[in-house]
C-alpha cells in the first residue's frame, strides 16, 4: 500500500497558475502563467521564476525550451498573493514531467536572476529570507 505523504518537488518542474497569484502585485491581470521552480527548502515550500512567451525588459529567451519561443523574468517569487509561501496547492498546479526545464537551464535561470541581472539585489535580499525560513 502506498502512503500518499507529502512528495518533493523537483527543481526544474513547472507550475500553472495565474499572474495575480504571484507575489504580492496588484496587477489584476488574470492571465495563467506558467513559473518554474528554482529551488525548494525543507518544508516543502518553493522559489519560482514567472516564464513569459514575450520579449521584453527584464526578460531572457530560453532557447532550448519550448523550441526557444519562453522567455524567463529576472524576478524570483515565494510568496503568492495573500503572503503564504508557494507551495503545490489549488493556486499552484505542478505540471507533468514532460513540461520540466533542463537542469542546465535551471542553473542559467539562477546564475541570471541572482547575479547578472538589475533586480538582482530584490532577489538575492528575497532568497535570504526564503532559506531563513521568513
Amino acid at each position: 500500500m502506498r502512503k500518499n505523504g507529502p512528495k518533493k518537488v523537483p527543481l526544474g518542474r513547472t507550475l500553472s497558475t495565474y499572474d495575480h497569484f504571484l507575489g504580492r502585485s496588484k496587477t489584476g491581470s488574470m492571465k495563467q502563467r506558467t513559473a518554474v521552480v528554482i529551488e525548494r527548502n525543507a518544508r516543502d515550500e518553493l522559489a519560482v521564476v514567472p516564464l513569459s512567451s514575450r520579449a521584453g525588459s527584464h526578460r531572457t529567451r530560453m532557447k532550448k525550451y519550448q523550441q526557444g519561443k519562453s522567455y524567463f523574468k529576472h524576478f524570483v517569487e515565494i510568496e503568492d498573493n495573500e503572503g503564504n509561501p508557494i507551495k503545490v496547492n489549488a493556486k499552484f498546479r505542478e505540471n507533468h514531467k514532460n513540461q520540466d526545464v533542463s537542469e542546465k537551464d535551471v542553473n542559467a535561470i539562477r546564475n541570471k536572476v541572482l547575479f547578472r541581472s538589475t533586480p538582482s539585489q530584490r532577489n538575492n535580499d528575497v532568497m535570504k529570507r526564503f532559506r531563513k525560513g521568513k
